[in-house]
């Protein structure tokens, strides 16, 4: 059976900055994935795991690190975390760091269907934090604010371009933009050209 050719691209690219790595041409702590706890509030209904690949494929594809989610336990919000229907961002953020508590994880996120007040619409993290809230409300939506939490954690600020994943409010974002080699420089290989990111 014949190997798919992007299968095959994608190994020798892989060996290629294995090997580069070793004869120090990349920093070693890039080469090894990015480690996200993630931890689910019970009340998500949603292909969640589906979300995570497709965040963790486009992430490596436009940066050039794998990111390996690491399953915690299913959540329920604790009501002090909670204003009327809303998730408090600031101290939803301070408890999601109470539980970093997974071995060797880099960063810890919260998936919730709740509403997140604070000032975003769909998620919430500070630039270099190792927590963040994800808004589930569809696939795209989770997978784009997986990608803007994770920019954040590799040193991207924001973008005023609506179409970019780093934009403060959009959840429809095609690309990194301008912060594209920043991300790359402090999380990744910078040997992939810029993709489209088509969650």
């Amino acid at each position: 059976m014949p190997v798919p050719m992007n299968m095959f691209v994608r190994a020798l690219i892989t060996g290629l900055v294995c090997v580069l790595t070793i004869r120090g041409v990349f920093p070693a702590e890039a080469s090894h994935p990015l480690r996200v706890a993630v931890f689910i509030d019970r009340g998500v209904v949603g292909s969640v795991d589906e979300a995570l690949g497709r965040a963790s494929e486009l992430f490596f594809q436009n940066i050039g690190r794998s990111v390996v989610f690491i399953s915690g336990d299913d959540v329920d919000i604790p009501r002090e975390l909670m204003d009327g229907a809303a998730l408090s961002g600031e101290r939803g953020i301070a408890w999601i760091g109470t539980k970093k508590d997974v071995p060797d994880a880099d960063v810890v996120i919260l998936i919730t269907d709740k509403f997140i007040a604070h000032d975003r619409m769909w998620g919430d993290g500070l630039a270099r934090h190792t927590s963040a809230l994800v808004r589930y409300g569809n696939i795209r939506q989770a997978v784009n604010v997986i990608l803007h939490e994770l920019g954040h954690y590799c040193g991207a600020g924001h973008s005023s371009d609506p179409a970019s994943i780093m934009h403060e409010r959009s959840y429809a974002g095609t690309h990194f933009g301008e912060w594209t080699e920043h991300i790359r420089g402090n999380c990744g290989h910078p040997v992939f050209p810029e993709a489209a990111l088509v969650p």
